[in-house]
């Protein structure tokens, strides 16, 4: 196993570790921020770690496709249409890393940089 496989696998074990012991995101990703540069000679920040952490409570998935097929009873991969009454707009089911981050950072805004950002949606809407 390569080196950073390994050390990505380490990190993945010591996140559910962690959690299942009832630990913070935060305090996990302290913790294991000090045994990665000792173990893997890593430099990895704790936020990064920590917000990894919190992904994984949430039960949020990374950015990796999922696959359209499924087996049906006799063991062979069949395509599943996907339905939907608009098929222009397709609903994602979980929210990607970009709305995700857009989202938290929507909370923390401004309503001066709410508008900012609505006026420039609605000029680049509108440029199309």
């Amino acid at each position: 196993m390569a080196h950073q496989e390994a050390c990505q696998v380490f990190i993945e074990q010591e996140i559910d570790k962690g959690l299942k012991a009832g630990k913070t995101p935060y305090s996990i990703g302290k913790d294991l921020t000090v045994w990665l540069e000792k173990l893997f000679e890593a430099k990895i920040p704790p936020t990064t770690i920590e917000k990894r952490a919190e992904r994984i409570r949430a039960k949020i998935p990374t950015n990796v496709g999922s696959e359209s097929t499924q087996e049906n009873h006799s063991g062979k991969n069949q395509e599943v249409p996907i339905k939907d009454s608009n098929p222009t707009i397709q609903a994602p089911k979980e929210d990607s890393d970009a709305l995700f981050q857009l989202k938290r950072w929507w909370k923390r805004a401004t309503k001066k940089d709410r508008k900012s950002f609505l006026d420039w949606v609605n000029k680049k809407e509108g440029g199309k």
